[in-house]
């Protein structure tokens, strides 16, 4: 069945078919009630570690998609103060960072508030191209319409509509995937983000304006361009759920040792081993990172070995390594 949808293009109207689609779109919709689902019994720590996580990479893949690179310890710590998380270390502001946390933040976190033209500026801190104005009135009449598209479908369409319009003299790209992220949130009906898109689509960078250029230079169908982002979106989500399963993974180490008292620094570094860092540790890894003598870094690990939390690798000497057990 092919859905009409009046578009960009003039007089012309840009087309879909549903069957076609019908099968991704179950696919990710699965991926998604999964995902959320999966995270809705953990602690909110931890979620908020999660989507803190999801927002970061967000901000800072598709600035490099734009051949920006913005500093992931800088991105986190500009969300963190605005979502109001703890144990991220402050930095200072940064409008390069700052601007494009704010707009990601206000796609997401207010999705459900009418888009406007004056929220777009605000998102890209220039005035609409004189030209594209009536354009983008209907483009935004659009989305504020209920419509008949499909969630997801109609967050594929808007992407690919405010990219063919570039109502910017620049930076539209960014906005349209800003705009996309909106629609995503909106079909997710969660407040809160726990996988990124955009991440996505910087690793398929060559791809995306591949499927975006065919597009747009094609007929009236965008069948194929809706197919590449379904399945773009469910390739992110896939990687949601790898994190998703490190997080949960991190809730039942803390359930299980949650009556074990501990002292910052044991708990600090154990967060560390949980999120990575090789896998393994030294006493002088140890005391470099909690800020601590080389004793006291053997008396913390010591002490969480007797416990059964660490364990020693084989070897010895001054390069003595140790893991979770």
């Amino acid at each position: 069945m092919l859905s009409n949808l009046r578009m960009f293009r003039g007089e012309s109207a840009w087309q879909y078919d549903l069957g076609t689609l019908s099968g991704p779109l179950a696919s990710v919709s699965r991926a998604q009630g999964l995902l959320l689902g999966r995270l809705a019994d953990v602690s909110p720590t931890l979620r908020n570690q999660a989507c803190l996580a999801a927002l970061t990479a967000d901000v800072v893949r598709s600035s490099e998609i734009d051949g920006e690179v913005l500093a992931g310890e800088a991105v986190q710590s500009s969300l963190a103060r605005r979502l109001g998380l703890d144990g991220v270390a402050p930095g200072t502001a940064d409008p390069r960072v700052d601007s494009p946390v704010e707009m990601l933040l206000d796609a997401t976190a207010r999705a459900a508030e009418p888009l406007t033209a004056e929220r777009l500026q605000g998102w890209h801190g220039a005035p609409v191209v004189p030209a594209s104005t009536a354009e983008l009135q209907r483009f935004i009449d659009w989305a504020n319409a209920e419509g008949s598209d499909p969630p997801l479908v109609k967050a594929g369409l808007a992407q690919l509509w405010f990219m063919t319009l570039h109502p910017f003299h620049q930076g539209n790209g960014r906005t349209a995937r800003a705009v996309g992220d909106l629609f995503l949130a909106r079909a997710d009906g969660s407040p809160q983000r726990f996988y990124s898109l955009s991440a996505q689509i910087q690793r398929e960078r060559s791809d995306y304006y591949d499927i975006l250029g065919r597009t747009q230079q094609g007929d009236a169908d965008v069948t194929p361009w809706l197919l590449w982002f379904l399945e773009a979106l469910e390739r992110a989500l896939q990687r949601a759920q790898a994190a998703a399963d490190h997080v949960l993974a991190k809730s039942r180490f803390w359930q299980r040792w949650a009556s074990t008292p501990m002292n910052e620094r044991q708990v600090k570094l154990l967060n560390r081993l949980l999120d990575g860092f090789d896998g393994r540790i030294s006493s002088s890894t140890w005391a470099r990172v909690a800020g601590c003598s080389p004793d006291t870094a053997l008396r913390d690990i010591t002490e969480l070995m007797a416990m059964g939390v660490l364990e020693k690798l084989p070897g010895g000497g001054r390069s003595t390594g140790y893991r979770l057990v």
